[in-house]
């Protein structure tokens, strides 16, 4: 006897993760959204944001290395 495939899919895509949601689900109950393309969609729109981020918390490390070496 073949067993009966279901839907699965893992647990991390339920919108309210349980332990074995993802098995036998609804699709209005999980995230049908790829992680990674979400992230990097995320990414591509706020660019700015991230890159400002990076470069003000670069210059405080910079300033706080040039203040180390002056005293």
């Amino acid at each position: 006897m073949i067993p009966l495939m279901t839907k699965q899919v893992p647990d991390s895509c339920c919108v309210n993760v349980t332990q074995g949601c993802g098995i036998n689900f609804k699709v209005k109950e999980i995230h049908t959204e790829d992680c990674v393309e979400k992230t990097g969609s995320w990414l591509r729109s706020n660019v700015l944001v991230v890159a400002a981020a990076a470069l003000g918390i670069a210059f405080v490390k910079f300033l706080g290395t040039v203040f180390v070496y002056k005293s």
